[in-house]
């Protein structure tokens, strides 16, 4: 391996753990402000906090961008 390839893995490398490290961050900063609604919140409010997140999680997922993405991925309907 020369030394540039080399350079360029350990940048790769190193991104890698910075974009896992975010990710980690995020979703505990998601969990803490969840605990602290829960301990905030009576049970019926908290109830609707927590559909509104999954409602929102679905639409991040289902979302337009995400479908428009996989109509460009499929292959055109070939005659028989």
């Amino acid at each position: 391996m020369t030394e540039d390839t080399a350079s360029i893995g350990r940048q790769m490398a190193k991104g890698a753990a910075w974009m896992v490290s975010t990710r980690f961050a995020i979703r505990g900063i998601g969990l803490v402000s969840m605990v602290i609604l829960a301990r905030l919140l009576v049970p019926a409010d908290f109830g609707l906090v927590a559909l509104a997140t999954v409602f929102y999680g679905l639409l991040e997922v289902m979302g337009p961008g995400r479908r428009g993405r996989l109509r460009r991925r499929r292959r055109p309907l070939q005659a028989p």
